[in-house]
């Protein structure tokens, strides 16, 4: 438990400091059961979950590792953050009653990820990544068992994005999950590569596709197309492993895409505090690798850092 709080604690970190370069606000939100797009005026498009077969995935075990294979965005970054070097990080929120979307608490599920098709940002995980379950030691539901997933942007040499987002809403009850508000992909029209295997921070083996978890819910795709099945009422108490978990701040937590210093005009963060926070990630993925497999070292000068993205189609 103590690694486990670990590598979480240092992937929160690194989302947290990150934040402090997307500064990104947000209008008052009305009050809803069902937070994402209902509720979050920068939300556009949703995601859809994807397993190592490429089917597409609205439920399962909150206790599988990672939480999700791959998640593929129906929504496109802004122009500026298209081309070589664009990538895409999947984070997960925890809604809160009364507390507007801006400030929900939050973390990356995975590295960043450079992918394969414009259009469609893809976000692979590996069998490095945490499960459900050990993010809600840290973020426990607090709003009927609801977390929304949203998918930043980045790319290098251009900073963050975080202005709009696509987002799907998942409801947890007792030891399994559900979309409520999503949809489904061409889970094969996008492909991503994770920063953390291309860096060495976890080995290869990690993100070589195995058996999918039996306790999936599998779909068939019939094409990209929108789903909203409302939340049912958590008549199962979400179950929180490892007892109690602590209680999270008031302020956002943002975890944010793989990124360097040019700031575009809508980017407040000035490049010498990019600069500073790459520095930073640079270090905690090194701490992180370490945590994890005791024997991993990223390369230096950050996460990016003689990464070669993939190749577009």
């Amino acid at each position: 438990m103590t690694s486990l709080r670990a590598r979480l604690a240092a992937r929160g970190a690194v989302g947290a400091f990150l934040a402090l370069a997307v500064m990104a606000g947000s209008g008052p939100a009305a009050a809803s059961a069902l937070p994402g797009p209902s509720t979050d005026p920068k939300a556009h498009g949703y995601i859809g979950l994807c397993n190592e077969r490429g089917q597409n995935v609205t439920g399962g075990s909150i206790d599988a590792r990672p939480f999700i294979w791959k998640a593929v965005a129906t929504a496109a970054p802004p122009k500026e953050f298209q081309g070589s070097g664009e990538n895409a990080v999947l984070n997960i929120y925890q809604p809160r009653p009364g507390v507007e979307p801006a400030y929900w608490s939050g973390m990356a599920l995975s590295a960043a990820s450079f992918y394969s098709t414009p259009k469609l940002p893809a976000v692979q995980s590996s069998y490095g990544d945490a499960s459900l379950a050990d993010i809600m030691t840290l973020y426990p539901p607090r709003q009927n068992g609801l977390f929304v997933l949203r998918v930043y942007w980045g790319k290098a040499g251009f900073g963050l994005y975080s202005a709009t987002y696509p987002t799907t809403t998942i409801q947890v009850i007792g030891r399994s999950w559900r979309v409520v508000a999503g949809g489904t992909v061409a889970c094969g029209a996008s492909q991503g590569k994770s920063v953390a295997i291309l860096t060495g921070a976890l080995p290869r083996s990690d993100a070589a596709p195995r058996r999918p978890d039996p306790a999936q819910v599998v779909v068939a795709a019939g094409g990209p197309h929108p789903m909203t099945a409302g939340p049912a009422s958590a008549t199962a108490t979400p179950s929180v492993p490892g007892g109690s978990a602590p209680t999270t701040g008031a302020g956002p937590a943002r975890a944010s895409p793989v990124a360097e210093s040019k700031a575009l005009p809508h980017d407040t963060s000035m490049s010498w505090v990019v600069w500073a926070l790459l520095a930073l990630v640079a270090v905690l993925t090194v701490l992180l690798g370490l945590t994890v497999r005791g024997r991993a070292h990223p390369k230096p000068g950050g996460a990016a850092a003689g990464v070669t993205p993939i190749e577009r189609k």
